[in-house]
């Protein structure tokens, strides 16, 4: 369980759902982008919504809904450092191509 308001990318989410283990998150910075939907649930970052997003994945796993060892065989393929970089590669190249603001258009 991730109830972080400020979390850019959550290492430690991708180790628990290697290690096979179901998440729950709030969905805040780059969090949604790390897992697909089937393997976290995400919360708002309030009590109550925390407490519907572990009954949620409380249910889920109950019901069988959640393969752990799938889950780490998935999550095992998602970040090849190769590929991280290619996609990297990819962002910075959309970034120096596009045309260039002046600060107050930034802000």
């Amino acid at each position: 369980m991730n109830t972080s308001l400020t979390e850019s990318f959550g290492i430690a989410i991708l180790e628990a759902a290697c290690a096979g283990l179901y998440v729950v998150s709030t969905r805040l910075g780059g969090i949604p982008e790390i897992l697909p939907p089937d393997m976290v649930s995400f919360a708002k970052p309030d009590e109550d919504d925390v407490f519907r997003a572990i009954s949620e994945a409380i249910q889920i796993v109950s019901r069988n809904g959640h393969n752990p060892v799938l889950a780490h065989e998935r999550v095992k393929t998602f970040y090849d450092w190769e590929k991280v970089a290619g996609r990297t590669e990819k962002v910075y190249n959309t970034v120096m191509e596009s045309p260039q603001r002046d600060l107050w258009d930034r802000i």
